[in-house]
């Protein structure tokens, strides 16, 4: 009786740990590339930060807009593609009108000259900058 009882605990230790170990794979770990922010200040955007992220053998690009909204800090990833032209020089991250585009071609003091639109906080501006992390 007591050996039965042991398996069962043990059984549903094992279910447990598969469990916990399959939800812990839900979150992808980013790596952060780039942390973008407007010249003039936003009421409500702080900035965006860029991230290649690993989901399992899935590699992907995200995007994380940081939001100061009466005082409260918070944030939103959205997922985009990257598109690549002139050599790498100019560098994209959007999906649809959601985009960051980021241009290599005259950098200032380690930032480089940006175009962000955000959509749903009608940011549509070339007074961007973003600097490699």
């Amino acid at each position: 009786m007591n050996i039965l009882k042991i398996e069962k605990t043990l059984y549903i230790f094992v279910i447990f740990c598969a469990i916990l170990s399959a939800h812990a794979q839900m979150i992808p770990q980013r790596k952060e590339i780039y942390h973008c922010a407007p010249n003039q200040a936003h009421p409500e955007v702080e900035g965006t930060r860029i991230y290649q992220s690993n989901f399992g053998q899935n590699k992907f690009h995200e995007i994380e807009v940081l939001i100061l909204k009466d005082g409260m800090r918070s944030s939103y990833f959205k997922k985009v593609h990257l598109n690549s032209t002139y050599g790498g020089r100019i560098l994209t991250f959007g999906t649809g009108n959601f985009r960051v585009r980021i241009d290599h071609v005259y950098p200032s003091r380690g930032k480089f000259k940006t175009f962000s639109r955000i959509p749903r906080y009608n940011i549509h501006s070339k007074q961007w900058s973003c600097k490699k992390s």
